[in-house]
């Protein structure tokens, strides 16, 4: 697998940023900072903190002097499989499987720095994509792809430089150096007929580095009306090198995936004490259509290609947040945001088991001279139910009537987020 020479710091980010997690959109992480959390992730317009990074690079002009932000993420999901009974040598109708009780910490980092009126620059670290479900090596979903266990990993490194050539425009320019890790576990069928005891274990690993940019602006429409958009390019990892382990059998292999774009436009209406905006996001998870391993070796080996067709869709998420002034240090926040889903019904795997969303926020801060503190809770729910008709058809796939297709419905999906994180004006 092919390795690169990184620095010290590089080395750093990569141990706290590798972290992955489940239940964003599609699998894209969007909590990056507890204000804007708080405000279930409307603050596109606002990006008065160093998070601006993330939400929109150029309202890091904003910001006064250095200022430094840092915090986490801690994500818990829940999701449970109840059976169809379509395939009677791995499961009974009614029978219940847990996701198995993974929780994730998510870091992120930002700095900015104010060279003058007209000119700033940032630096950032955080996890815009993650992936990590865990499902029981017995349950009647073992043989799809990742059926087991699916990880995600990427750490995101971005520049930004930003320009304020009126007292009401700015703009930025922000390049992207990514990384990206993926796992993917499950089980092949071994023995007639096949039992956990028999099942052959199969891991798909592998990563690589690549680069993206993003381009966002906001303009002061008048004193108390804000305008911010941004857009995010495609970022295709084309070039994953890694490898195929069965059973005892290593095998070379390559992968490409082509993280989507995205586009965002907002308006904030600040007051006093009062602010309230809306968010609209486009996220183009139609470049997502194929999952598909690459080893000449393997597939000479076993006659078998790891392939699936994923197909998903564009998606569009609404956002509405407010923030209320309780006096100059306190503040109180809440949001809602509908996300429709990017993940055809005829699709639904165990990796995503997702369709549309509603997120929930609460939130609040307290800002002294230099120093702000800020903490948000967000709940997640998830209106997906039946595994995907195109999803594990064992009898197709491995070439045996008897193995049957496997169906049910995904219960109790949902997500609780936390937030906390502190910005520090030097």
């Amino acid at each position: 697998m092919k390795k690169t020479n990184l620095t010290f710091l590089f080395a750093f980010l990569v141990i706290i940023g590798s972290i992955n997690v489940t239940f964003a959109a599609g699998f894209k992480l969007s909590e990056h900072g507890a204000k804007a959390s708080g405000m279930m992730n409307a603050f596109t317009a606002q990006a008065d903190r160093p998070s601006a990074m993330h939400y929109n690079p150029a309202g890091i002009v904003q910001l006064d002097g250095i200022q430094a932000q840092a915090g986490f993420g801690y994500f818990i999901p829940s999701v449970a499989f109840e059976s169809g009974g379509t395939a009677p040598l791995f499961g009974t109708e009614g029978e219940k499987t847990d996701m198995e009780n993974n929780t994730f910490l998510v870091p992120y980092l930002y700095v900015t720095y104010k060279i003058n009126d007209q000119w700033s620059i940032g630096f950032s670290e955080n996890t815009p994509f993650g992936l990590g479900t865990e499902w029981k090596g017995d349950w009647e979903g073992r043989y799809i792809v990742g059926g087991t266990k699916a990880e995600v990993k990427t750490i995101n490194l971005q520049t930004t430089i930003a320009y304020r050539p009126l007292p009401n425009v700015a703009f930025a320019f922000s390049p992207q150096y990514q990384f990206f890790d993926v796992e993917l576990r499950n089980k092949v069928p071994n023995g007639v007929p096949p039992t956990p005891a028999t099942d052959l274990d199969l891991k798909l690993k592998g990563d690589t580095w690549n680069f993206g940019w993003n381009i966002s602006t906001m303009i002061w429409l008048s004193e108390n009306l804000k305008l911010g958009a941004y857009y995010q390019s495609a970022i295709d990892h084309d070039d994953i090198e890694g490898k195929i382990d069965l059973g005892p059998n290593t095998f070379d292999a390559t992968a490409a995936i082509e993280l989507p774009p995205s586009a965002v436009l907002a308006l904030a209406w600040i007051d006093k004490d009062f602010t309230v905006e809306l968010d609209l996001l486009w996220e183009g998870w139609s470049t997502y259509d194929q999952l598909t391993a690459d080893s000449p070796t393997f597939e000479g080996a076993t006659g078998q290609k790891i392939a699936q067709e994923k197909n998903w869709e564009d998606s569009w998420t609404y956002s509405l947040g407010a923030s209320y002034k309780l006096n100059p240090m306190y503040e109180l926040r809440a949001g809602i945001r509908k996300m429709n889903g990017c993940i055809p019904e005829s699709k639904v795997d165990p990796l995503v088991p997702s369709q549309d969303r509603w997120y929930f926020s609460l939130g609040g801060g307290v800002e002294f001279e230099k120093l702000a503190i800020d903490a948000s809770f967000i709940y997640l729910t998830d209106d997906v139910k039946e595994l995907g008709s195109e999803v594990g058809d064992y009898a197709n796939d491995f070439g045996n009537p008897a193995l049957g297709k496997v169906s049910g419905e995904f219960t109790e999906v949902s997500t609780v987020i936390f937030n906390i994180d502190v910005a520090y004006k030097f």
